[in-house]
């Protein structure tokens, strides 16, 4: 099981969007090959003209990563980091839709399954 995954088990929301926002931001710039930042608005900035959908996602998930109070408590569920999940899964995913110059090569073209792995990895470790 991964960290992320017993975060999600265990209702650890907080630890969730921490991991998500991250891992968003370093998919998006190795795919892009963007310079490495972990500053959300300067990702979104680059990702704009590339990847609008992918820039809405890295909104959404540094919005994740604040807390919602509403009444006083924090309003954020787990459903809310599954969207958050699903948004970092369509991070690798071609978007048909997109014009050819924004669109990223395919997966396979790029050859960096393993590379991207293993920065998972890495990132993964430097939160724990």
């Amino acid at each position: 099981m991964t960290l992320l995954e017993a975060a999600y088990h265990e209702g650890k929301i907080t630890d969730c969007a921490g991991m998500l926002l991250h891992l968003g931001l370093h998919l998006v710039q190795f795919v892009y090959r963007l310079p490495i930042s972990l500053d959300p608005h300067e990702v979104m900035q680059k990702l704009l003209d590339r990847d609008r959908r992918s820039a809405i996602g890295i909104w959404y998930l540094e919005i994740l990563n604040e807390v919602w109070l509403i009444g006083g408590t924090d309003n954020r569920s787990l459903a809310d980091v599954l969207l958050g999940i699903h948004i970092v899964s369509g991070i690798l995913q071609p978007h048909p839709d997109l014009p050819v110059a924004a669109r990223r090569p395919p997966l396979e073209e790029t050859k960096c399954t393993v590379c991207i792995n293993e920065r998972i990895e890495k990132h993964i470790g430097m939160l724990t």
